[in-house]
């Protein structure tokens, strides 16, 4: 048997690539998905304005700057945005595993 090699580059540092308002964001995306699994299913946890606070107290470099610049509202925006498109997503995971439910005559749990 003959293996293929393949080569896989990682990057460790692409932070350059992205603004500072894309770098919180990005870190406040991944907190959330991180908070998604102690919450209910259905009821994931968005608040645009704790969220930026909890980013501020976990990586205060990510948030300062934009304090400085004035560019929170930026950030809280786009949190905002993400949120609105949550619900829509949540919603429509939660139609979808019901379906499967009833097409495999498995009673739906909590939604899960």
């Amino acid at each position: 048997m003959s293996s293929s090699k393949y080569t896989i580059k990682l990057y460790t540092n692409r932070s350059s690539e992205f603004n500072a308002v894309e770098r919180a964001f990005y870190y406040a995306v991944r907190l959330l998905a991180r908070l998604d699994t102690s919450c209910a299913p259905g009821k994931p946890i968005v608040t645009p304005d704790a969220i930026v606070w909890a980013v501020e107290k976990l990586k205060p470099s990510l948030v300062t700057p934009l304090r400085e610049a004035g560019q929170t509202d930026e950030l809280v925006g786009l949190l905002r945005r993400y949120c609105s498109l949550r619900q829509i997503a949540e919603k429509l995971r939660i139609e979808e595993y019901i379906s499967y439910c009833e097409e495999c005559g498995v009673p739906a749990d909590s939604g899960g």
